[in-house]
């Protein structure tokens, strides 16, 4: 509060000090530089973050705009039994647009509070339908182009998907990983079955709305993940089983009918059961 947002503050020999105690004025730098440096002088493990927000997502390309003015810093604070924690501490002046950045999962730290979890919506990056309505040429028939029947077209995608399917399948069946190879698998199959995370959600936050959203397996699951993800040295690397992981792909897709069930066993493949 009483902080101005600038992105020509006073030259200053000591900048944080003078952000903080004279000038009060500054850009994300100076607003997350003093963040920081505070929480570490209370003990608190804290660090910047620098890059990109996501910008402003033009729903006619699909596609997501990132510009110069988009170049921001941020907070990340380490809390015990969670991780790290994202808090924005720069005021809504800033030209950088971060609509779609990750809300704090301790205190309402940011102003950017929507869901880090939402189920259904439209994707950023929606499937496009495959145009049937030419060159079809009826049951059997060929293209206008004078290619190939289409049954054969067709019979050779198959092809190549159930064999593209079961390789992906086969790659799967390994029995248990680590904590961190769970949390990676998630995190590439969550988006692929419509369920939208930003990118600043903690395990513990997903724990609890995947169990609210899809059901207790998918809780349990992610809790076993978050207890080997942060174990002490000498525990178990995960918590998590296969009964769970099996379950939780039945309560991630089923709303979504037989597509949303295969793609399931695509990103979330079989394994050897484990206790």
């Amino acid at each position: 509060r009483g902080y101005t947002y600038s992105e020509r503050p006073p030259t200053r020999r000591y900048p944080l000090e003078a952000f903080l105690f004279q000038d009060k004025i500054g850009y994300c730098q100076q607003f997350s530089g003093a963040m920081a440096l505070l929480l570490r002088m209370q003990g608190i493990p804290a660090r910047v973050a620098a890059g990109f927000s996501p910008g402003s997502f033009n729903k006619d390309t699909g596609e997501y705009r990132v510009r110069d003015l988009d170049a921001h810093s941020w907070v990340e604070v380490y809390f015990t039994g969670i991780g790290w924690v994202t808090f924005d501490p720069t005021p809504p002046a800033a030209p950088a647009d971060r609509a779609g950045q990750a809300p704090a999962a301790v205190a309402n730290a940011s102003r950017d509070s929507e869901s880090a979890l939402t189920r259904g919506g439209a994707s950023p990056t929606p499937d496009r339908a495959i145009d049937t309505s030419r060159g079809s040429g009826g049951p059997g028939g060929s293209s206008d182009g004078g290619g190939p029947p289409i049954w054969v077209v067709t019979g050779a995608l198959v092809l190549a998907a159930l064999a593209a399917a079961g390789a992906w399948i086969a790659h799967g069946w390994r029995g248990t990983r680590s904590a961190d190879d769970g949390i990676h698998e998630l995190e590439r199959a969550l988006p692929r079955l419509g369920w939208h995370m930003s990118g600043g959600t903690t395990l513990l936050e997903l724990e609890r709305r995947l169990g609210r959203a899809a059901g207790p397996a998918s809780a349990r699951y992610v809790a076993g993940l978050r207890a080997g993800r942060f174990s002490t040295e000498g525990a178990p690397k995960t918590g998590a089983t296969s009964t769970d992981r099996r379950v939780m792909r039945k309560e991630l897709t089923s709303a979504g009918g037989p597509i949303a069930r295969l793609r399931g066993f695509l990103v979330l493949p079989p394994r050897r059961p484990t206790a």
